[in-house]
């Protein structure tokens, strides 16, 4: 009987999908013997998961500046289609990304036992989520605003210096100066 592999799409950003599943399994072969109670891997998983927040926190960066960019240029980008790839991605690269991220959180959960720092690791999968449809992602268009809508707080019309003036309040009233018993 032949068992069939799982394949990685023919999309683009192919080599984020790569290395999604290669951060997902370098983050099992250190967790997971430290959680079992191998002293052995207590500094590897720190040091993973210090890089792992080191280059999750580099790659949000990069997929915020280039989500920002394509906004500007008149794609409507919203967090669940940048982040969570709704819309945004083909149904597998969405299934690889989102399943990465979500292996990463089970064996956070599965392994936090071992390590503390094994919660550091969960911020790169996703980060590689926004990564990819930053650059790859479909985005509709933004729609223009509509002439009847409002387009901000009305301004009210400037004061003259009298009736600021007219506004202070003076000593005695309730807004300001005297405030105990009259004639005191």
């Amino acid at each position: 009987m032949k068992v069939a592999r799982p394949t990685l799409p023919d999309a683009p950003g192919r080599r984020i999908l790569v290395a999604a599943w290669i951060t997902v399994a370098l983050f099992v072969v250190v967790a997971l013997p430290a959680a079992l109670g191998a002293s052995a891997f207590e500094a590897p998983v720190a040091i993973y998961g210090l890089a792992s927040l080191g280059v999750g926190f580099a790659v949000w960066i990069v997929a915020f500046f280039r989500a920002a960019a394509r906004t500007t240029r008149g794609d409507d980008i919203v967090v669940a289609s940048w982040v969570f790839l709704q819309d945004a991605a083909p149904g597998p690269v969405r299934r690889h990304l989102l399943g990465a991220a979500a292996a990463a959180l089970v064996i956070t959960f599965a392994t936090a036992v071992g390590s503390p720092f094994v919660w550091l690791a969960d911020l790169l999968p996703l980060g590689w989520c926004a990564l990819w449809s930053a650059w790859h992602g479909t985005f509709p268009a933004r729609r223009p605003p509509s002439p009847l809508a409002p387009r901000g707080r009305p301004h009210a019309a400037p004061r003259s210096r009298a009736k600021q003036a007219d506004d202070k309040p003076t000593q005695g009233t309730a807004s300001g100066g005297h405030r105990g018993r009259p004639g005191k």
